[in-house]
């Protein structure tokens, strides 16, 4: 239930964003208005790709090899697991985002930089809190190492693909 509502969450912030010319405001609906809306579709895409990888190497670093392969019930539950980490994750950086103004053209390369790493620093914590709230099996791992790790892994893979695009 919780994977399904964070999804229509997600939905509901990335479909209604228009494609309108960028104007200076403060409200709301001026941010969206001036966001995007490709600019949030690749940062999404990029975030949920992270976060497989993410999984991906903690299972693989965590879990022993299956004797049998295939798709058993555990897999499963830590795909959904996955899903809801990646859809709070992007629901946090959209609204980071529209809040930083990352979504909107920047005046230099370092300023595009800047709202990367601000949207992180505001992102980042609060996604692993709800990892550890929701109990995700990548919050099992409660060291700092771990959480620096990702916090640093979440800026460094955002602000790598601003650089390149």
């Amino acid at each position: 239930m919780r994977l399904l509502l964070c999804a229509a969450v997600a939905h509901a912030l990335i479909a209604p964003i228009s494609r309108a010319p960028p104007r200076r405001g403060t409200h709301l609906n001026s941010r969206l208005d001036d966001a995007d809306a490709l600019e949030i579709r690749l940062d999404v895409t990029v975030l949920w790709c992270q976060c497989l990888a993410r999984e991906l190497s903690r299972e693989l670093a965590t879990n022993p090899l299956k004797e049998v392969p295939g798709f058993t019930g555990a897999d499963l539950r830590a795909l959904g697991y996955c899903v809801a980490s990646a859809s709070c994750l992007s629901v946090l950086w959209v609204a980071a985002g529209l809040a930083t103004r990352q979504f909107e053209p920047a005046d230099s390369y370092g300023e595009g930089l800047r709202r990367v790493m601000l949207t992180s620093a505001a992102t980042g914590p609060l996604w692993l809190l709800v990892e550890s709230a929701l109990n995700v099996p990548a919050s099992y791992d409660t060291s700092l190492a771990h959480y620096s790790s990702s916090l640093f892994g979440l800026a460094a893979t955002m602000a790598l693909v601003r650089t390149v695009r």
